[in-house]
């Protein structure tokens, strides 16, 4: 199956809806057959050819979030590419999980196929197993964890060129983590 091949047949579009093919994406690992299978309802196949629009900036109301299948996206925030999503990778998760506008634009790099996952269609499945939603949530934090220490990663980089810069950033950083951890907590 490729995105270029034009239209997916049914056969194809289930494969990739199976709880067993669902169960190989890194956001739902842990998850039984049971949920990906309920899961599964409030999904669906959508293709996107190069260059469109998936996700927009500033964007209202839209907490549905995707899956990237195949192909690959391009993460912008005020139109300065951020991040490169490949497959497997969750896209418009944040969103999702606070209920705000959307922090970034994504465009398809390439054609992708893409799962949309519907957040009130997953609502429903987390009425029916509440189990759902804390595996989610702690898969999404896990996710976001390693994108925090990714980007840290990066900026001490860039700060190790740029000396004059590392007092100010150390500042920002401590900052941020007394506004994200428990009073007397450090990372």
């Amino acid at each position: 199956m490729g995105a270029k091949e034009g239209r997916m047949n049914e056969a194809e579009t289930q494969d990739l809806l199976s709880a067993r093919f669902l169960a190989r994406i890194p956001l739902f690992q842990g998850f039984s057959l049971a949920e990906l299978s309920d899961l599964r309802s409030a999904m669906q196949v959508e293709r996107k050819p190069a260059g469109s629009t998936i996700i927009r900036q500033g964007q209202i109301g839209g907490q549905d979030f995707y899956v990237l299948v195949e192909g690959s996206v391009v993460v912008q925030e005020n139109g300065v590419v951020v991040a490169n999503r490949k497959p497997y990778a969750p896209i418009g998760e944040l969103a999702f999980i606070t209920n705000r506008k959307r922090t970034a634009t994504v465009q398809a790099e390439t054609d992708c196929v893409l799962l949309r996952v519907d957040a009130e269609k997953v609502r429903a499945v987390i009425q029916k197993n509440p189990m759902v939603a804390w595996k989610l949530m702690e898969a999404i934090a896990r996710l976001l964890c390693d994108r925090w220490a990714e980007l840290d990663n990066r900026v001490r980089e860039l700060l190790a060129e740029a000396p004059e810069l590392q007092k100010r950033y150390a500042k920002v950083r401590e900052e941020a983590l007394s506004i994200s951890s428990p009073k007397g907590e450090e990372e």
